[in-house]
């Protein structure tokens, strides 16, 4: 061969060489990535999920999270973001592997089947599916469920509980609707009938049906949209979610 084919031959290799320690630098610098098939407790999402699949160069790895709806996403796998652990090293959270991380455990006076979605401070953390009066707004039976934190001997593995929780009592509600007001957030009713967020859902934002020139901040129904109350024109009142798990997670709340 000529000597230019060589050195062609020599700087393609150098190239390749060159692209190989990159790769490896830069898969180091991500730190130790999770093992495919494994499960994690993402300390930073406060979610468990299945590794499907790990790109150690771009330090990502593809998720199955362990919840009803089994959504898949993408996360980093670098430690110090998602602070994920395996979850067999998590005595609290291992026990219910094996049972894919359904449980049950008292909530509302009553044994209740849940999902284990987490693990912080000591607790074992479940998500029940919604009741009666929430369920009829929720599309996926889950989102709107209600989240409660366990010490871990009350949480049993499996499902030998109700498949439903009961509806709050007048008493639950009250108790609800005055830890929504100590969330120090102003829009905390309907604009559409004056509901507050603590209470059963109303049903005005799911059906688009929310034009009753209520006042977000009291609740109290105004003449027209331009109406003065609580410092604001009613129209400019934030309109919110209309539902307490929603509304909770917009403003950073885990209630």
């Amino acid at each position: 061969p000529s000597q230019a084919s060589v050195n062609m031959g020599c700087s393609a290799s150098l190239q390749a060489a060159a692209m190989e320690k990159a790769e490896k630098d830069k898969a180091k610098k991500n730190g130790p990535a999770p093992d495919v098939d494994s499960f994690l407790h993402l300390g930073a999402y406060r979610l468990i999920v299945k590794v499907l699949s790990v790109d150690p160069q771009r330090g990502k790895m593809m998720v199955q999270e362990c919840t009803p709806t089994q959504d898949e996403t993408q996360y980093d796998t670098k430690q110090s973001e998602t602070e994920w652990e395996y979850v067999k090293d998590i005595p609290e959270l291992a026990k219910f592997q094996a049972s894919e991380f359904l449980a049950t455990a008292p909530f509302r006076g009553e044994q209740c089947n849940g999902y284990v979605v987490s693990f912080t401070e000591g607790k074992v953390r479940l998500q029940f599916r919604p009741d009666a009066a929430h369920a009829k707004y929720d599309k996926t039976n889950w989102d709107l469920g209600k989240l409660e934190n366990f010490d871990p001997a009350e949480v049993t593995p499996g499902h030998t509980g109700k498949d439903q929780p009961r509806n709050r009592t007048p008493e639950e509600i009250k108790a609800d609707i005055s830890k929504v007001k100590g969330f120090g957030v102003a829009c905390m009713h309907c604009y559409g009938c004056g509901n507050s967020i603590g209470a059963d859902p109303c049903g005005c934002y799911a059906n688009k049906a929310g034009k009753g020139n209520h006042c977000v901040t009291c609740g109290k129904k105004a003449a027209s949209g331009m109406s003065q109350c609580c410092g604001r024109r009613v129209k400019d009142g934030q309109q919110n979610q209309g539902y307490l798990r929603v509304f909770a997670r917009q403003y950073g709340h885990f209630q």
